[in-house]
């Protein structure tokens, strides 16, 4: 299919209702356009960036269909009939003076558009209405054209539309993004407006036929040809060719250039100055315009070469339509104007000097001069004309002021003289007398007083005269005190003529007088605690506002004196200042507002001033003043009943209606007297002694500070007396409910009452045999809590107890201090079951008072504790308990606690928390004590005990031998606290340990402590090389750190520099050589017969185990290694001076699991001087598939402080990757399969397994690349041959 295909249906097909194009893919755009006349059917592709000339082809088989007329009405339309979508862009760009260029691209869809075009509009930015754009931008085929016979120096903005045979269907309007600036034209770009004359650089025109050739010399007197005639406009680019090879040659096409050099180019360097801006023309003074301008810009931004030289201006009389009727005339007073391009505008008066009259009509043009005068730009004229200013009247002569008042003085002037009849040109209309408040300064009263600056008032007319010959007039409403400046000027119907100000620069001030009272002083707004007062300013007259003066009093309260107004309080009134003069208008709160309802009340008010002698007199408000309202009063006080409680001497309790509040509502208000008006103060309780003659009523001020708190509707009250009452007494009582406002208070309420009497203290409560740790079989300790004492004096506490089965109790009770010690051998008789009972019967009588328990801390009423004993065990014991008091009827009843059996004997009590106290290497330290103390309980030979277990170990504590420092030792008495520390022994160092301890009884298992744990893991100190054992069973370590076997061979490190570490079996290593024939030391569990462990100071600490963070191969036959220094636990240090780092590596055979071959140092991985927190190194040159060990040691310059290795697992180094595929072919085979060949290339360690292959298609190179594919029939190959 061609860009544009033409198709001619066959004749069986007379005509069509629509067509459409079939298309096996894509979604390509077409436009359909076709005539049933000629039976013609036109495809137009609309999607193509460029246009058919630039992109063409779709590559795809394509068929049109066509509906006949005769279907038409039961098909439905082949494409859908839509408005077409807007066009996706349109830019504007490469602009010249005369030409731009566009490039546009229809909407993604076209749909059923039949006959798809476009239509390209422009509008230059001062103009309103769009231009069709025809040429190459009318043709359908294009996406891109020529803009032609477009005005220089202008900005065009851009639309574009897609248009159909059905015009309903065109698209919207699509603007373009930008406007296009077209670039300033040169003067022979545009002819000279003359058939046949030339224009010449210096303004004059000459016609070219004047002389016998046609491109004549005619300019050649005159600066050049500027311009060519209308009918030869095109200006060529040789300038030697005509004018006697003096000039350029005009033609009449640019075609007709051809022999000439070609059309003359208008570039940047060619173009004159821009025409200035004419900002604004008008007349400012009589006789006389002025022009405002500035200097004129390209929108291009392009500058000409034009240097500055001058203005040129010239003026001429105009009509109403800005149209000169007049010469031209120069006005050589605008040369001097300045024109630097950094000075926003200019301006330039034009008077008499250059002709002008007044009263006159002009307009003006004007262009810039440069210094070389081919570059001056086009004259510019304004675009309306100015009306010069007639000639003004004279100036009043003189002016004088006299009968200066308060507000008001006379002004007097002498008029200007009088313009000659033939010229006056002001027609008197009125004098004007304007005048203007000047600005108060701040300043100071002779009292001190600050007075406030104050604004003045700015010109204004204060008073006119009608007639010429009325000359003086009088400024009424003047303020008082202040200074006045008058001006006086002759008005004229043309304000224009108006005569300049007589100007009087003098100060006249007012007569000062004091202030008016206030008027119309009123009230409003009544209400029970306040009410509004109203008034009107009067005349302030000299006055310099401070304040209003408010006070108000009940009726029967003089007014305070005259002196000590500011100061003077008012009893039951108000007294108060407002500071806004223009706020006259005041709420009056009387004081105290608790006694200010229902009451007659005056007022008055004044206005105070800086000077007290311009204060204003008192305005006052007018009989009968102003009444407040009435409260709403308290519900009355109901349900009074006495109640009893301690220590109130009486207690009533009642209810009462809900409390009121303070809500000053205004009369008629919603919810006005909805509630009381008591806000409550307190109970108003008052009594009496009923047996006098006449009520001596007492108020009870404890009453009165009692919290008023609602519960809805109805309170439940209430009030307590502690004081002024005797116990058990009748007396009269008088309730209320008490308010801040008496008049609020509610109605009383009578009655008689009778006050509490004397209560005893009450029995002990929480009676105890035992507390957690001073229970035992042995003894009885007695706990209590007192009772409540009441109106008793405590004296001590009584203890008493009796036991049918116990001769040790009866006899601590009766101890020799007391009168029945005699009777002591008798009390068998009372011990139910004793041979000596032998009547059976038991004695139940109780004790004398326990001596224990009537000790000094006993006196103390809060100490509730005593001990009993000894006792036996199994004893049967009754107890009670009561509080004495100075006076015997208030003793409290006793509290008796019942037969009590004992309980077994118990265990220790462990602390419960451990307090970590310090650490070897081969020890922990734990200390208990304080809040923490261990209790023995009952176990009298308990001793310590802990466990260890490291952190991360999952098998559980294990036992450690321990050795305890403690504050007492056994044998214990019961219950014997006990605090110290205990060392967990035999530790590993440099070890995370959690400890527990416990305080066990020996001999008896179930008396056993519970077990306490440490909260956090503990460290054991850094210790020596062998302060740890070897880690791996029944071997030692040698000083050349090789291992051998313990248990075949003691001796087996003789050759290797001796024993470095024992095995763990026997892990510490004693102090003494007597082992390996006395030439070393010996390994053992228990070094007690080998001279102790063997000793370890700070000072033999090595450089801790290196940390190993990564052994691993990551390339064929190399290791990569990650490690690093390894802190101790505990945070010290050794005194290692770092050397470098040991890094060793060993074969071992048999993949891994047989003889390792010798160790091998890594130079490379030494790093000397450098102890980095972390290291990288690889190990190359290894064999590939083969299993290495890496061990690696921090070396220090003392090589005694050396770390002990490191060492990693067993670690398989990868073999030698396979190599890449060579020889890859394609073949294509179909439209749809490429065959793929290769050659394998040098297998190395690869085990073949199969092959795999991946594909995708290449795109152009601005589209990203798809992801690869796995090639669906190439997945399963298996033969690496294949």
């Amino acid at each position: 299919v061609s860009p544009e295909y033409s198709y001619t249906p066959p004749d069986t097909i007379l005509d069509n209702a629509g067509c459409e194009i079939l298309q096996t893919c894509c979604d390509d755009q077409f436009s359909l356009c076709y005539s049933n006349e000629s039976r013609i059917v036109e495809v137009v592709r609309v999607d193509t960036r460029f246009g058919w000339p630039k992109q063409v082809g779709w590559g795809q088989r394509m068929k049109l269909r066509c509906h006949s007329t005769s279907v038409a009405a039961f098909k439905k339309p082949p494409v859908p009939q839509e408005q077409v979508s807007t066009p996706w862009h349109l830019n504007l760009f490469n602009p010249t003076h005369l030409t731009a260029q566009a490039w546009f691209h229809h909407g993604g869809d076209i749909g059923g558009c039949q006959c798809a075009a476009h239509v390209l509009q422009l509008r230059e930015e001062s103009q309103s209405v769009w231009q069709t754009i025809n040429g190459t931008c009318a043709d359908p085929a294009l996406r891109r054209c020529t803009m032609e016979k477009l005005l220089p120096d202008s900005r065009y903005y851009g639309r574009i539309q897609t248009t159909c045979l059905d015009t309903w269907q065109n698209s919207n309007w699509s603007e373009a993004e930008e406007p296009v600036l077209t670039l300033p034209a040169c003067k022979w770009t545009h002819d000279s407006g003359k058939d046949t004359e030339f224009e010449c650089v210096d303004k004059t025109f000459c016609d070219m036929y004047n002389q016998s050739e046609l491109n004549g010399t005619c300019c050649n007197d005159h600066g050049g040809r500027l311009r060519c005639p209308r009918l030869f406009p095109v200006m060529c680019a040789a300038d030697n060719e005509c004018a006697d090879g003096q000039d350029h040659c005009c033609a009449r096409s640019a075609a007709a250039c051809e022999d000439y050099g070609g059309e003359r180019a208008c570039t940047t360097s060619d173009i004159p100055a821009k025409e200035p801006n004419i900002t604004k023309f008008e007349s400012r003074l009589q006789a006389s315009v002025t022009v405002t301008f500035s200097r004129g810009k390209y929108l291009s931004g392009d500058k000409s070469p034009c240097h500055f030289s001058h203005w040129y201006l010239e003026v001429a009389m105009s009509d109403d339509k800005a149209r000169p009727i007049g010469p031209w005339v120069f006005a050589d007073v605008c040369l001097q104007t300045p024109g630097q391009s950094y000075i926003p505008s200019f301006s330039c008066t034009i008077s008499t000097e250059t002709g002008i009259i007044s009263l006159t009509k002009y307009v003006v043009r004007m262009k810039e001069i440069c210094l070389e005068r081919y570059w001056d730009s086009e004259l510019i004229q304004s675009t309306g004309y100015a009306t010069s200013w007639p000639w003004r009247a004279h100036m009043p002569t003189s002016i004088t002021i006299t009968e200066i008042r308060h507000d008001s003085f006379r002004v007097g002037w002498t008029p200007g003289q009088a313009y000659e009849r033939h010229v006056q040109e002001c027609v008197f209309e009125q004098w004007e007398v304007w005048i203007r408040l000047l600005y108060r300064d701040e300043a100071y009263a002779p009292n001190g007083m600050a007075e406030e600056p104050e604004d003045g008032i700015d010109w204004y007319v204060a008073c006119t005269t009608q007639r010429r010959e009325d000359i003086f007039c009088y400024p009424t409403r003047l303020e008082s005190n202040r200074d006045y400046t008058v001006r006086v000027r002759e008005r004229c119907v043309d304000p224009n003529a108006n005569s300049p100000y007589a100007v009087d620069l003098s100060r006249t001030r007012t007569v000062a007088v004091p202030a008016i009272a206030s008027e119309n002083f009123t009230t409003t707004d009544a209400r029970k605690y306040q009410f509004d007062l109203v008034w009107e300013p009067g005349d302030r007259r000299a006055c310099i506002f401070y304040a209003w003066q408010v006070q108000s009093k009940p009726v029967g309260v003089d007014w305070p004196l005259h002196d000590d107004e500011l100061n003077a309080t008012i009893e039951g009134g108000a007294h108060f200042l407002t500071f806004q003069r223009n706020f006259t208008q005041a709420t009056v709160r009387p004081m105290p507002w608790e006694f200010a309802s229902n009451r007659q009340y005056g007022a008055r008010v004044r206005e105070l001033c800086t000077r007290p002698e311009y204060n204003g007199a008192w305005g006052y408000l007018l009989y009968p003043g102003v009444w407040t309202n009435k409260p709403v009063q308290a519900d009355q006080i109901y349900n009074v009943s006495v109640v009893w409680t301690w220590p109130p001497l009486l207690s009533i309790r009642f209810k009462a209606g809900p409390e009121g509040f303070k809500e000053d509502l205004p009369v008629g208000a919603p919810k006005y007297n909805s509630h009381s008006d008591c806000v409550y103060s307190g109970w108003y309780v008052e009594v009496s002694d009923p047996t006098l003659p006449t009520p001596n009523w007492i108020v009870q001020k404890e009453c009165l500070s009692v919290d008023r708190d609602d519960f809805g509707e109805e309170f439940f009250g209430g009030c307590d007396i502690l004081h002024g009452l005797t116990h058990d007494t009748l007396y009269d009582l008088r309730v209320r409910e008490g308010c801040t406002d008496p008049q609020a208070r509610s109605p009383p309420l009578l009655l008689q009452v009778r006050s509490r009497a004397k209560t005893p203290a009450a029995m002990p409560v929480k009676v105890v045999l035992r507390t957690e740790f001073d229970y035992s079989p042995y003894s009885y300790t007695l706990t209590w809590d007192p009772g409540f004492h009441y109106d008793c004096n405590f004296t001590r506490w009584e203890v008493q107890f009796r036991s049918p089965n116990d001769t040790n109790s009866s006899v601590a009770a009766l101890l020799p201090e007391a009168p029945q010690a005699a009777s002591a051998e008798r009390l068998p008789e009372r011990i139910y079951g004793h041979p000596r009972n032998t009547g059976g019967a038991s004695n139940w009588d109780w004790s004398v008072p326990v001596v224990s328990c009537n000790t000094i801390h006993h006196r103390d009423r809060e100490y509730g504790w005593c001990r009993i004993q000894p006792l036996v065990t199994n004893a049967l014991v009754d107890v009670r308990i009561r509080e004495l008091c100075d006076n015997p009827a208030l003793h409290s009843p006793y509290k008796v606690l019942v037969t009590t059996k004992p309980p077994a004997p118990c265990t220790p009590t462990n602390p419960t928390r451990l307090v970590k106290s310090g650490e070897t290497g081969n020890s922990l330290d734990v200390s208990f004590g304080g809040d923490w103390t261990t209790n023995v309980g009952d176990c009298l030979n308990a001793e310590g005990e802990t466990g260890i277990v490291p952190l991360g170990d999952a098998t559980g504590f294990k036992y450690t031998p321990c050795t305890c420092n403690l504050s007492s030792y056994a044998p214990y008495h019961a219950h014997d606290p006990v605090s110290g520390n205990c060392s967990a022994l035999l530790l590993q160092p440099d070890t995370l340990y959690f400890v527990r301890f416990r305080m066990a009884c020996p001999g008896f298992p179930d008396r056993n402590g519970a077990w306490v744990i440490t909260e956090t893991p503990r460290p054991t100190g850094p210790g020596c090389k062998w302060s740890r054992h070897s880690n791996r069973t029944d071997m030692l370590e040698c000083m050349d750190h090789s291992f051998c076997n313990f248990t075949a061979d003691p001796g087996c490190c003789a050759g290797r520099g001796g024993r470095q570490r024992c095995p763990p079996d026997d892990p510490w290593m004693c102090s003494n050589r007597d082992c390996v024939g006395g030439t070393d030391h010996c390994c053992a569990v228990d070094c007690a017969r080998h001279g102790g462990h063997r000793n370890c100071t700070r000072a033999m600490w090595p450089a801790n185990i290196p940390e190993m963070f990564q052994v691993q191969s990551l390339a064929p036959a190399a290791l990569h290694l990650i490690w690093g220094p390894r802190a101790y636990e505990t945070r010290e240090v050794s005194d290692c001076i770092f050397s470098r780092w040991s890094i060793q590596v060993a074969k071992i055979a048999d993949q891994g699991e047989g003889e390792r071959g010798p160790w091998v140092d890594v130079p490379e991985c030494s790093f000397p001087n450098a102890k980095a927190d972390l290291h990288h190194c690889t190990v190359a040159g290894l064999d590939f598939l083969e299993f290495y060990q890496v061990r690696f040691a921090e070396l220090c310059t003392d090589s005694n402080l050396n770390s002990l290795y490191n060492w990693s697992f067993p670690i398989l180094v990868r073999g030698a990757l396979a190599g890449a595929v060579a020889n890859i072919t394609m073949t294509v085979q179909t439209m749809s399969s490429i065959y793929i060949g290769w050659d394998p290339s040098d297998p190395n360690d690869c085990v073949f397994s199969q092959w795999r292959v991946h594909w995708r298609p290449e795109n152009p190179p601005s589209v990203a690349l798809d992801p690869w594919v796995e090639a669906a029939n190439c997945m399963e190959m298996f033969n690496r041959r294949e």
